[in-house]
């Protein structure tokens, strides 16, 4: 009798291990592609060096940006400004420092049907003399580039509804790799 529950019990063991799969540790994947995009993004630093800031369409000076975002997705901005004769930016004229909360939302596509995502940016500490709004725009990454919305038609980036829907290709961060 003994080994008649031993062997029900042998039975019934083996019958578990292999209905649940067996004893192999076996992992699901329930990353999303905007988890996966918010931890590319994460704990990195970009820059963009001597850029023309035009006012119309003439130049009216030039600035470096170095955008540094944490694991909170808090961005800090540091822009220096060189005047718009300095066109090699040596003689810094002015700088500031201001920080944003980022916040990435789904997925959508671009004019240029890229996959980007949205993204809120609000100024959480800005200069007393400096006015940054918050932003709607897009925000895509290409291996080193980080790259931002632009305007296009009325979608001026000022409001959730008026999100940029158009990704600069011109215009990018590179990463810094530290």
């Amino acid at each position: 009798m003994k080994n008649i529950f031993l062997v029900t019990g042998v039975i019934l063991s083996s019958f578990t291990l292999i209905s649940c799969g067996g004893s192999e540790n076996k992992t699901v994947e329930t990353d999303t592609p905007k988890e996966n995009f918010i931890a590319s993004l994460s704990s990195t630093s970009w820059e963009r060096n001597c850029v023309p800031v035009y006012n119309d369409s003439t130049v009216a000076a030039y600035n470096n940006n170095t955008l540094t975002i944490n694991s909170s997705l808090q961005s800090t901005s540091i822009v220096e400004l060189f005047d718009a004769t300095d066109t090699a930016c040596d003689s810094i004229i002015s700088s500031l420092t201001y920080t944003s909360q980022l916040e990435v939302l789904d997925a959508t596509i671009s004019e240029e049907s890229i996959e980007a995502f949205g993204l809120d940016s609000v100024p959480i500490e800005i200069p007393d003399n400096v006015e940054i709004q918050s932003s709607y725009t897009l925000i895509y990454i290409d291996s080193e580039r980080l790259y931002f919305g632009q305007n296009s038609g009325s979608n001026l980036g000022e409001t959730p509804e008026t999100r940029h829907s158009s990704i600069s290709l011109d215009e990018y961060f590179s990463k810094i790799v530290n």
